[in-house]
């Protein structure tokens, strides 16, 4: 009976010293541990481990990640589509407006209207007819920037050109706008400063310039052949070309262009290559497919490795 007894207590010990174990010795294990290394400082190699950080945000950089989509390790994420106009930021929508308005007065893209709208003091002013609405719901529908159909949001990671270990992010908005029958607006802006890199405008002023592009050089006299906007000037090739490249150089903070005519390229109406520190981007000019839905042809104006991967936001 004793035998017993003793053999009882004697696991009964061991089943306690046990459980004992299993509660508390990892956590002295890991206190001793943390004490090893408590108030002293160890340095790792950075480029020992991948890590993900934002893009400069430079021109340079915006345009060159978009070169790296597919064959280069771009990676590009759908994070949200609005398809609800009244779910999209009017914070956004007023940015655009800024930089689309600033990029037309420029001459990088065509005359968007003739309307000029002030969103802080929710009212526009029709220069046609003189009329100023103060009513947002009265609105006509060539007030273009109430016309959104869609926005979708993309982030796009992709390889550094600095350290293979690093990643770099880009994030940009892709938006749409149309009345469905006498404008179509598609803009992709950095998500940030919602700075224009790729547009396709349709319009009665791309018609016009579109004209002027695609004939003008091959006239003896180009000053035949003109483009007449809203505000009534007239514009022919050489001014377009010398408007196009001196705001595209202002807009985006270019130290020098060139300018390469229709004449010599291939189905594009314009190239013009700018250059930051010596280093060229191309911005393109091309006559974009037609629409069933807007009776006038369209413009594309935006740089060459943009342009080159547009279709990979709609798969």
């Amino acid at each position: 009976m004793n035998d017993k007894n003793h053999f009882f207590w004697i696991c009964l010990t061991g089943t306690v010293l046990l459980a004992a174990g299993v509660i508390f010795l990892p956590r002295y294990v890991s206190r001793s541990l943390d004490l090893r290394t408590l108030n002293h400082a160890e340095i790792s190699e950075r480029d020992g481990f991948s890590f993900l950080e934002p893009g400069s945000g430079s021109v340079q950089d915006n345009v060159h990640a978009f070169g790296k989509l597919e064959a280069d390790g771009g990676n590009l994420v759908k994070i949200s589509s609005i398809e609800n106009p009244i779910q999209v930021s009017r914070e956004l929508l007023n940015n655009l407006y800024d930089q689309a308005l600033m990029a037309s007065e420029q001459g990088v893209l065509p005359e968007l209207d003739n309307i000029y709208y002030d969103w802080d003091y929710s009212s526009y002013t029709d220069t046609e007819t003189g009329t100023t609405y103060q009513d947002q719901s009265t609105l006509p529908a060539k007030a273009w920037i109430n016309c959104i159909k869609s926005a979708r949001y993309y982030s796009l990671t992709y390889e550094s050109d600095e350290n293979p270990n690093k990643k770099e992010l880009l994030n940009f908005w892709y938006l749409c706008f149309s009345d469905d029958d006498m404008f179509d607006y598609q803009f992709l802006v950095d998500a940030i400063s919602c700075q224009i890199y790729y547009a396709k405008i349709y319009n009665e002023h791309t018609e016009g310039r579109i004209a002027v592009m695609t004939e003008a050089w091959k006239m003896e006299e180009e000053a035949e052949m003109y483009e007449k906007t809203a505000k009534g000037y007239y514009s022919t090739l050489s001014y377009l070309r010398d408007w196009f490249s001196a705001g595209c150089m202002a807009y985006y903070g270019a130290d020098s262009c060139e300018f390469i005519g229709p004449e010599t390229l291939y189905e594009k109406l314009g190239l013009l290559i700018l250059y930051f520190d010596m280093e060229p981007l191309y911005m393109e000019q091309l006559e974009a497919e037609s629409l069933d839905t807007v009776k006038y042809r369209g413009l594309v104006t935006g740089f060459q490795e943009v342009v080159n991967k547009i279709d990979l936001l709609n798969e």
